[in-house]
């Protein structure tokens, strides 16, 4: 709604009110302006998603540089071919066209790696659509695959090829499962396994994330999904990650849930109805 030319967003919530002396039926409005809070909870998501994308960032980069190698050795290769004057020659031909399938393939692959990063940094929007969450999925396992850090470290996937597609926003949803899956990730310290499966139960669909790290304490599992609350050392963590994962599920109707005890481990478990 625009008011005075300022966008303005409202809460209406109506209540019946039965009044003793008249059967006539009441309602009582309550007009509420949540503007600020709106956006304060857009920045907070803003907030969120620079933090990982600043951690991915450093991963795309170390990434980026052994196909920018082999695209400035095959270009040297052919600037060196091109001097000695024997491109004419049949071996020379064949040469060439090695060279430059090779440029041309490593060049997309530095596209394909920096659009990844730039499709999960751009605001997602609220539109959703039919949603293939095991593709979801795949693309936030592709993303972590990146990161350096987590090289010792092997994430499987055990996903039901029969799940039915489900109206949702893809962006947000990749948000959840890229969050939970490099803390699981974190938490194991870059060893061990982190099994991510996808499943239909009883008119739901669940994507459980099930890791081999050293488990949540008891006092701190009632505490994980507040804002600001983080377990990890000054300047890795914001602590806003699993408050708008558990936002961002909400928001589709569905929870999390989470199953954890020291040195066992943990499995977060995204529930969301069809």
């Amino acid at each position: 709604m625009i008011v005075a030319g300022d966008a303005k967003i409202f809460r209406l919530t109506a209540a019946p009110v039965e009044s003793a002396s008249d059967r006539a039926a009441h309602a009582v409005l309550l007009v509420e302006d949540v503007t600020r809070a709106k956006g304060l909870e857009r920045q907070m998501l803003l907030t969120e998603r620079l933090t990982t994308a600043g951690r991915l960032a450093a991963g795309v980069a170390h990434e980026l540089n052994n196909p920018l190698a082999t695209i400035a050795g095959c270009a040297e290769s052919l600037q060196g071919r091109l001097g000695h004057g024997d491109s004419a020659t049949s071996a020379a031909a064949d040469d060439f066209r090695h060279y430059l399938g090779l440029i041309e393939e490593e060049a997309y692959r530095c596209k394909e790696i920096t659009g990844s990063l730039l499709q999960f940094v751009r605001d997602p929007g609220s539109r959703r659509d039919p949603t293939d969450l095991n593709g979801v999925v795949l693309k936030a396992v592709e993303l972590l695959a990146r990161q350096s850090r987590f090289a010792a470290s092997r994430v499987t996937t055990e996903l039901d090829p029969a799940l039915p597609p489900l109206a949702a926003n893809e962006g947000q949803l990749r948000q959840v499962c890229l969050g939970l899956a490099s803390n699981a990730l974190e938490a194991m310290d870059g060893r061990g396994t982190l099994t991510i499966r996808s499943r239909l139960v009883r008119g739901e669909i669940e994507i459980e994330l099930e890791d081999e790290g050293p488990g949540i304490p008891e006092e701190n599992l009632s505490r994980i999904f507040d804002p600001f609350f983080t377990t990890k050392p000054p300047g890795q963590g914001t602590g806003l990650g699993l408050a708008i994962a558990q936002g961002i599920v909400t928001d589709h109707g569905g929870r999390i849930e989470v199953r954890s005890a020291p040195g066992k481990g943990s499995v977060f478990r995204v529930v969301l109805p069809l």
